[in-house]
């Protein structure tokens, strides 16, 4: 087809560079992506494997021609209960969730939460500059605690919830805290 691609190993295919000690495989591919364009071809094990770093060929595959590329690689391990969720979905059954759950992850409302979250961030920094001003221990666990539970109340469940400043009066933070919970 004139793919280009990494030479593979007879054994381990490419896995063994995107495995290598002290570099991460995105910094691999990169690399690779430098050598040899922005489609090529790697091999995990003896399977061929495709990468598409253009964008405008990305949005033909995953939009345009999305009928003809509707399936993700076969998980590893398929067994209950994974293969029914959104990650082990395949075939018209992914398809369909695909298609509710698209206008969920919309530019417009993907800019709304990520404004979300840079608000809860920002109070996060805030009580941490307050704590350690004041000289006082940061307790790091439950703070990040409060801070994921208030980004997932209010981008999740619209709910807006007190868990970073009011950890203890929050009645969200207690039923959702495993920390707060007694055996």
């Amino acid at each position: 087809m004139g793919v280009p691609y990494v030479k593979p190993h007879i054994l381990y295919g490419s896995n063994h560079q995107l495995r290598g000690k002290g570099i991460l495989p995105t910094e691999v591919i990169g690399k690779w992506v430098k050598q040899y364009g922005k489609v090529f071809g790697y091999y995990i094990g003896w399977k061929p494997t495709l990468v598409v770093a253009d964008l405008d060929m990305l949005k033909d595959i995953l939009i345009k021609e999305f009928h003809n590329f509707a399936n993700r690689p076969k998980l590893v391990i398929e067994a209950q209960p994974v293969v029914h969720t959104v990650v082990g979905l395949r075939d018209q059954r992914w398809k369909d969730v695909r298609s509710i759950l698209a206008p969920t992850f919309s530019m417009v409302k993907l800019k709304h939460l990520a404004g979300i979250m840079n608000e809860k961030v920002d109070e996060l920094l805030g009580i941490i500059g307050r704590k350690s001003k004041a000289g006082e221990p940061i307790e790091w666990y439950s703070t990040y605690q409060g801070l994921t539970l208030d980004v997932i109340s209010e981008c999740a469940l619209a709910m807006k919830t007190t868990c970073q400043k009011d950890q203890e009066k929050s009645e969200f933070f207690m039923e959702c805290s495993p920390s707060s919970r007694t055996r």
